[in-house]
């Protein structure tokens, strides 16, 4: 599993981190650990922005979020829209913690993603 370089001028990235595996077909697997913040939004979205110009599909998986505020889930609504209009495979597994969950399901963002 390898450790996605947070860039070396961003704050104390203590509190996130993003690994990334790659399965025999090329897909990508991001897996999100901590808090998904203002401070860390911007790093998720740049490697997205980054697959998808690839076509890369990408499995996110959010077991081990802690946390995810209004910016990170922007960052979640925007790439799956964009991934529906442009043929990108992008998928969020459900498999998440409590306090994610309630985030995602008290903005309906469930019925969206997991119909």
């Amino acid at each position: 599993m390898l450790r996605h370089d947070l860039s070396p001028k961003s704050p104390d990235t203590s509190g996130f981190e993003m690994h990334e595996k790659r399965d025999e077909r090329g897909a990508a697997r991001l897996s999100l650990l901590g808090e998904l913040d203002l401070a860390f939004a911007e790093h998720l979205g740049t490697r997205l922005e980054q697959l998808a110009r690839g076509h890369t599909t990408v499995f996110l998986d959010l077991s081990q979020l802690q946390f995810i505020d209004s910016t990170g889930l922007e960052i979640l609504i925007t790439h799956f829209n964009q991934a529906s209009h442009n043929g990108w495979e992008f998928r969020i597994e459900p498999n998440l913690t409590n306090q994610v969950r309630r985030v995602i399901e008290l903005t309906g963002l469930d019925r969206i993603i997991w119909p």
